[in-house]
């Protein structure tokens, strides 16, 4: 599976076009944060970062997530509708949806080791105690 930065942004670049009903240029990139609650290249990093984590697996649905999928974890996470609500919005049915988001969900919570420095974390907890 090709993951290349160029092509995963063009792949969300079409994906955010039909979704969002093909705005103007302009208003892509704000349409695009107002829907999913995280910039563009953000979700073209963190669709990397994912990827780059989990082994990709034919047999395995759980590793044979697309760029839709991370936008319907998005999605969820932003707007927190009824999943027959989003569905309508992906064209999917209610269970697709919620299969797919969620598992997103757990692979974006998986991301916070790597992410986040519990070092850090450390240091401001004993400057606030101190």
């Amino acid at each position: 599976m090709n993951t290349t930065p160029r092509i995963v942004a063009a792949t969300f670049m079409s994906e955010a076009n039909q979704l969002l009903g093909n705005p103007p240029q302009a208003t892509l990139f704000i349409r695009f944060q107002a829907m999913f609650g995280i910039n563009f290249d953000l979700a073209v990093l963190t669709y990397l970062d994912i990827r780059s984590g989990v082994d990709y697996d034919k047999r395995d649905s759980s590793t044979c997530f697309t760029e839709r999928h991370l936008l319907m974890g998005l999605h969820f996470l932003k707007i927190y509708a009824s999943e027959a609500v989003s569905a309508v919005a992906f064209g999917v049915s209610d269970k697709t949806f919620r299969k797919w988001s969620h598992l997103i969900i757990q692979h974006i919570a998986d991301l916070k080791d790597s992410k986040v420095s519990r070092q850090k974390k450390f240091v401001f907890c004993s400057f606030v105690i101190i």
